[in-house]
């Protein structure tokens, strides 16, 4: 258990660079079989799984300053087990990958990674004969992939469409049709300009997203500021903190980047950035305005069910707040000033309700090591801006 505090929170805070765009950049760069240079890495929990795979296949990893160098001109795969530990963006990404260059995957994760949807490549295996299942936490498949001409599911996650996109312009010409034209769609833009950065062109035309056979081209990658790690000291900042952020993307195409113009609305889109909803939530009963969060129902398959953690949490320190088939509705009202609270292992739970720290007198919070996972600086620059942690011993 751990009791935080602030005190005059103030100051400069510089944002870690981004795991979503670093992670399709790893793969990329194990794909193209040859040197690539990722500048700006951000070597969090779940980027370094992403790392400790693509090593054991046989890649040659550098890592200097900031950056991180990949050579994977030599590599090799004897059916050894993978382990994505607790990295949803690694297992989904990483599964293809190994179909595509070894026609083979046996992979593993922590327990309540194997427990978040992975059934969004079922009727695409099916269709192109790749045997696989999941017993005891372990996904095996077996099969080669030919061609990407599929309809995918983006509902609950767009790392199925990713995990395809980034080998679909090595197998052969592609097609791929997605069922929803709302849900996730940041995150295929995003893919789709990473892997235009490395030279490969893909057409997107409504639900279609198509192109020829082609190959990465390039060695070096400039990994961008994370949006959504940028969201936690900016709501401190939007709701009178005197802080400074150093560092902002100018241009970028991930999602969160909505955040900063619409967390005012009294009515927010949650489903185009579902990462956003924890601290949302947050800047929402500290502000003190209705509010009306709709779409959230992907937020339940993240690290946790965030959906029903936040809104439950929430009640339990008086906000009026309440679930409304997958939409939130937030109504003012006068809250706990000492608040205890579960993060659910789950690390934008536990980095919202450490910003809530600074509006009430005590937060007092299961677990923030899982933080690590996206943000491994972020109790170094709480702490730094005036934020004071104790860890409690029974």
């Amino acid at each position: 258990m751990y009791k935080i505090t602030t005190n005059n929170f103030h100051g400069v805070v510089e944002i870690p660079y981004s795991k979503s765009t670093c992670h399709r950049a790893l793969i990329i760069a194990v794909l193209k079989r040859d040197i690539t240079i990722i500048d700006n890495i951000n070597l969090c929990y779940d980027i370094n799984a992403t790392i400790d795979i693509i090593k054991k296949i046989g890649c040659q990893i550098t890592i200097k300053n900031n950056s991180i160098i990949i050579d994977s001109s030599y590599l090799s795969y004897n059916f050894n087990v993978l382990d994505a530990k607790e990295s949803g963006t690694t297992l989904r990404l990483v599964i293809p990958m190994m179909l595509y260059l070894f026609n083979k995957v046996k992979i593993t994760g922590s327990e309540t990674l194997m427990k978040r949807p992975l059934d969004g490549y079922n009727d695409f295996f099916k269709k192109n004969n790749i045997d696989f299942e999941i017993k005891q936490q372990l996904f095996i498949a077996t099969g080669e992939i030919t061609t990407v001409n599929c309809q995918i599911n983006n509902l609950k996650s767009s790392q199925f469409v990713t995990g395809l996109l980034l080998i679909a312009p090595l197998v052969n010409d592609f097609n791929i049709t997605l069922v929803d034209n709302n849900s996730s769609m940041g995150y295929i833009d995003m893919t789709i300009d990473i892997c235009q950065q490395f030279k490969v062109k893909m057409i997107k035309e409504d639900l279609k997203i198509f192109g020829l056979k082609q190959s990465y081209q390039g060695v070096k990658y400039k990994n961008e500021v994370d949006e959504s790690s940028y969201t936690f000291f900016l709501t401190a900042q939007l709701l009178g903190c005197d802080i400074k952020i150093i560092n902002k993307n100018k241009q970028t195409k991930q999602p969160d980047k909505e955040y900063e113009r619409v967390i005012k609305f009294n009515v927010i889109d949650i489903d185009k950035m579902p990462d956003s909803l924890p601290i949302g939530l947050i800047y929402s009963i500290v502000n003190q305005k209705n509010k009306k969060f709709i779409n959230c129902q992907r937020t339940r398959y993240k690290e946790s069910n965030r959906l029903d953690n936040m809104v439950n949490q929430l009640q339990a320190i008086n906000c009026n707040i309440k679930i409304v088939e997958n939409d939130i509705i937030i109504i003012p009202s006068y809250y706990n000033r000492i608040v205890h609270v579960k993060a659910y292992n789950d690390h934008r739970i536990a980095m919202s309700f450490l910003i809530l720290s600074i509006f009430v007198e005590e937060v007092y919070i299961d677990n923030i090591r899982c933080i690590n996972k996206s943000y491994p600086t972020f109790i170094t620059d709480f702490k730094r801006l005036g934020g004071k942690i104790e860890e409690l011993h029974d």
